[in-house]
């Protein structure tokens, strides 16, 4: 048997799950607690074999949906990645994992499980080993293009060989040193999209690896996603732009509010997820003319951090939120097994949800027993409730406002057992308690802490008391529990 102190922690831990449910989608956290090596999340991957990599700032991590794997630099072993700071992640072709850092470019032998560090040939120097990684995007046709903060573009043709160096063709000439800042393929046209740091928007034609400016004013790109028309959204320092592939036209102000946005990914139904830094995550919808917060029923974050790094959707329609210093906030794929009802009276009183026993009226109504609040009647259709506590003036009011189990017995008659108050019982069409008392002859003292009353198949009703005491059976002639 539990004590109340237990029940009560319990009790609380339920409804801090179900808070996590709120809204639309179930919601559930992963972070340091759980093994993540860090609580910045900077990248996130899923791999051929449904493992999750989480980039972070100290350390790459690999989660197989029980527990984490962390790869960090060992001093002296080449073998390992190059700085525990991942920037960018992605997989090729061959299922080896790309991880950018911000020293140097790594590529993950799931086979071995050891890391190689691909360099690129620089059109002056020979070959170089690439430093700073700022984005990378795997194609189709075992091709990885590699986005540096300092080298500008570098296109591989697979890990074994260096990569090539892209020049950026402006009208002073080539440049050889520019910020790859974020890319996006666009599978319809066969092109990709490069945010490049002070240069602006631009496309790359995979025929000829020529690079060309589309926008030159958008200088401050922080992501870029292609949509399976080849239309392209744009999250800047300030807005969410939209490209339309078929007009060529670029539309503004999608969010609701100004705030920076950091990641995108859509997920199996179209709808559009948007991380940002410091609004936290919104949802566009299919055709909805502007995105709406990813929030609860009364309007609060479903998530713990509104400094959102990523937003990646898996093959299985779960969305996983990396946030700055919140962890992953990992929103699972469907509708909630547990809707959430949360009672509001007229002050704001914690304990009115507190709830220790349930009883059905023998309808689709419910009575509710709290832990300090008393007993509440709950109308479902028309939701609304009716409360019933102790008043000390009150004989025919309930014994005791912590109710610990409910029953409605044969007759249609409510037993309530009661922390301090024994045993109470509402008859059918009466709106005044009968209360009783549990008096126990071996200790001859009363025992006002009933735990549990129950009608058995032969429609007795017994009461349990807690700390080493009595079973009590009611007695109907007598009208009295012994």
């Amino acid at each position: 048997m539990l004590c109340r102190k237990h029940t009560i922690a319990i009790t609380a831990a339920l409804l801090c799950v179900l808070h996590a449910v709120a809204g639309d989608l179930p919601v559930r956290y992963l972070g340091i607690e759980q093994g993540l090596s860090n609580n910045v999340i900077t990248a996130i991957y899923q791999d051929h074999r449904g493992f999750m990599w989480i980039g972070t700032y100290d350390g790459l991590n690999r989660w197989d949906g029980y527990s984490f794997k962390i790869f960090r630099n060992i001093i002296g072993d080449s073998t390992s990645l190059s700085s525990n700071n991942i920037i960018p992640i992605d997989g090729d072709a061959g299922n080896n994992i790309w991880v950018g850092t911000q020293n140097g470019l790594n590529v993950f032998d799931p086979g071995t499980e050891t890391f190689s560090h691909p360099r690129f040939l620089s059109h002056d120097a020979g070959p170089e080993e690439i430093l700073e990684v700022r984005s990378i995007l795997c194609l189709e046709d075992k091709l990885t293009l590699v986005g540096t903060r300092a080298s500008g573009l570098v296109v591989f043709k697979d890990k074994d060989h260096p990569g090539t160096q892209i020049p950026l063709n402006t009208a002073d000439g080539p440049v050889w040193r520019y910020n790859v800042f974020a890319m996006a393929y666009d599978a319809v046209h066969k092109k990709v999209w490069l945010s490049i740091k002070g240069h602006g928007l631009y496309s790359m034609d995979l025929g000829s690896n020529k690079l060309s400016v589309v926008r030159g004013d958008m200088v401050s790109v922080n992501t870029l996603r292609t949509d399976d028309k080849g239309n392209l959204w744009i999250g800047t320092a300030g807005d969410l732009i939209y490209y339309d592939a078929a007009t060529a036209g670029f539309s503004y102000e999608h969010l609701p509010v100004r705030s920076p946005v950091t990641n995108f990914c859509y997920d199996k139904e179209g709808t559009l997820w948007i991380g940002t830094d410091g609004a936290g995550v919104f949802q566009k919808k299919l055709h909805a003319p502007t995105a709406t917060p990813f929030s609860s029923a009364n309007g609060t974050s479903l998530i713990n951090s509104n400094a959102v790094n990523v937003v990646y959707c898996d093959r299985s329609g779960r969305k996983w939120i990396g946030t700055l210093r919140g962890g992953i906030n990992l929103v699972e794929a469907g509708e909630p097994f547990f809707q959430h009802v949360l009672y509001k009276g007229a002050k704001d009183n914690k304990i009115d949800n507190f709830i220790l026993s349930f009883c059905e009226d023998g309808g689709n109504n419910l009575y509710i027993g709290t832990d300090g609040a008393g007993l509440r009647y709950w109308d479902r259709h028309r939701n609304s409730y009716i409360s019933y506590k102790n008043d000390p003036e009150d004989p025919g009011s309930i014994s005791s406002n912590f109710i610990t189990s409910i029953v409605r017995d044969d007759q249609q008659d409510l037993w309530v057992s009661t922390w301090f108050g024994a045993v109470c019982r509402l008859r059918k069409n009466s709106r005044g308690w009968e209360r009783y008392t549990l008096y126990n002859p071996s200790t001859r003292a009363y025992e006002p802490n009933a735990w549990l009353v129950y009608q058995d198949i032969h429609k007795n009703i017994w009461a349990s008391t807690t700390n080493d005491g009595s079973l009590y059976l009611f007695d109907r002639k007598a009208d009295r529990f012994e």
